[in-house]
């Protein structure tokens, strides 16, 4: 059912003129199709009972499940025409990018490689010289390597040997700089997973987006050299590291507007370059950086704008709403932010992608679920039960998640023991003492070399708090002062929220 769901979900980015034709509105294929577009259906049981009132091992049921998806093969196949009458209409430039010309350009390459097998060679010639010039046009290296490697091809069937090897020379080139290229999105797309599930800041990481920084501007003089110009795809990975390495450090946030306003200008100058995908990479880049400033009101207005670029199905719509619930806590208005935050929750919770995240990824949603028990049960106890229901249960500790979140010692799996030190003086279940003494050890082994003062002085606050048994006399007469410039992107919630959070629970519990 999963690849059902998947298939049905692209198709539906798609205006299908041919849907009628492939499957006729009143055959069970149709009715298949649209309740699991429209989300009626989600799972093998519910289809096999919708169709035939029987279980998802029915042979008829199986049957026109495998028919259906050969059938949605071939409207993804043959949509790609669709796109391309499309791109024809429109007299804008902009509407291209580098996705629908590169699906173009293979179609019209596998044509080019059907004349070819025959040894008929005039006609893909001027195909693959099309396609060649199209691709150099929006910088696709590895379809240009092709389309040299195809031209090579047919000089070596036409006898011509200064042309043979004259392709020879260009495909050798177009390969290095393909190799260089691939080299730095494989830098990328490392630096990418070590920073999907944290939020934390590393000098090691910090160190290696640098060193992948400067392999960019090693590769732009080459490149500048020889087309007196900066490869405008190795200039795209330059801003992802810088912002990576402007991240991981403690950054001048006029460094950080500077990159991002760099990036979006890039993309002005090669709108065939701003995909979909890149469009919220530069969105993402350019929220962290209003965060960090302290600007959250302007930070929502691009969560926003995001939010219209995802989807949970595509599964790139969580991180948005990570950002979004954060932002929500921040901003801390009585009247909506909190109440926002809740249903955003609740809506993330439930939504049927969730059980299909990463154990971190769900880890992650239980701490702002605690969290925001916390917060609600302080300002008004009614209100868990509605917004909170996995946690409106007496032993709450249960739903905390136990294990580390992989390797972030300064994000989450600190956020995971301070909201623990705080659940445990709530319920009063457990000594919370010998938490808070983990802490201080864990505060000395990983912590207090951190750059982030913001997160030093909190966790050594909580730690004393905690010795001095959370009393509210002590805690009055010790107010917490923090440095309130270069507001940390990745503190979560607000320290001095969770400070009004513990006055508030100390003075129910005297």
């Amino acid at each position: 059912m999963d690849l059902l769901l998947e298939l049905a979900f692209i198709l539906s980015k798609y205006s299908l003129k041919s849907l009628d034709q492939i499957l006729p509105k009143d055959s069970k294929m149709r009715r298949l199709f649209d309740a699991v577009s429209k989300g009626i259906i989600q799972t093998d049981e519910e289809a096999s009972h919708f169709l035939y009132e029987t279980s998802p091992s029915d042979k008829r049921y199986l049957m026109l499940k495998r028919n259906l998806i050969n059938k949605l093969f071939e409207l993804l196949l043959s949509n790609d025409s669709e796109v391309e009458k499309k791109i024809r209409k429109s007299k804008r430039k902009e509407v291209f990018n580098q996705e629908e010309t590169k699906f173009l350009a293979h179609q019209y390459l596998i044509i080019a490689d059907k004349l070819l097998i025959q040894n008929v060679y005039h006609n893909a010639e001027k195909i693959i010289e099309r396609v060649r010039q199209k691709a150099k046009e929006y910088h696709l290296i590895e379809t240009e390597w092709e389309c040299v490697r195809k031209l090579r091809t047919i000089y070596a069937l036409k006898g011509f040997a200064n042309e043979t090897e004259k392709y020879t020379l260009e495909a050798q080139e177009l390969r290095e700089e393909m190799i260089f290229l691939d080299n730095l999105k494989s830098y990328w797309e490392v630096m990418q997973a070590k920073t999907k599930f944290f939020i934390g800041q590393y000098p090691e990481w910090e160190a290696e987006a640098f060193a992948a920084e400067k392999l960019t501007e090693k590769f732009y003089k080459k490149y500048e050299e020889k087309q007196k110009q900066t490869h405008p795809l190795a200039k795209l990975y330059g801003f992802r590291f810088r912002n990576i390495r402007l991240l991981q450090s403690q950054p001048q946030l006029e460094e950080l507007k500077k990159n991002t306003n760099s990036w979006e200008e890039h993309f002005k100058s090669y709108p065939h370059l701003n995909t979909p995908t890149r469009n919220l990479e530069l969105l993402i880049a350019q929220i962290y950086t209003l965060r960090y400033a302290g600007e959250f009101m302007q930070a929502l207005q691009l969560i926003k704008k995001a939010t219209k670029l995802t989807t949970y199905q595509a599964f790139n719509k969580f991180k948005i709403q990570e950002l979004y619930f954060d932002t929500l806590l921040k901003i801390n208005e009585p009247k909506h932010g909190y109440k926002q935050a809740a249903l955003l929750l609740l809506e993330v919770l439930q939504t049927s992608q969730f059980d299909r995240l990463d154990k971190w990824d769900k880890a992650s949603w239980r701490l702002r679920e605690a969290y925001l028990f916390l917060i609600l049960q302080n300002k008004d106890p009614k209100l868990t039960k509605k917004y909170t229901p996995n946690f409106y249960k007496k032993n709450v500790l249960l739903e905390l998640p136990h294990e580390p979140i992989n390797k972030d010692k300064t994000g989450y799996n600190t956020i995971r023991i301070w909201i623990k030190v705080i659940f445990l003086f709530y319920t009063g279940m457990q000594d919370f003492n010998s938490e808070a003494n983990n802490f201080r050890n864990y505060y000395q082994r990983h912590l207090k070399d951190s750059k982030d003062e913001r997160l030093c002085q909190f966790v050594l606050h909580l730690i004393k708090l905690a010795q001095n048994d959370f009393n509210p006399t002590f805690l009055e007469e010790n107010k917490l002062e923090l440095p309130q410039e270069n507001y940390n992107f990745t503190e979560f919630g607000c320290y001095e929220t969770v400070e009004e959070l513990i006055l508030g629970f100390c003075k129910k519990t005297v």
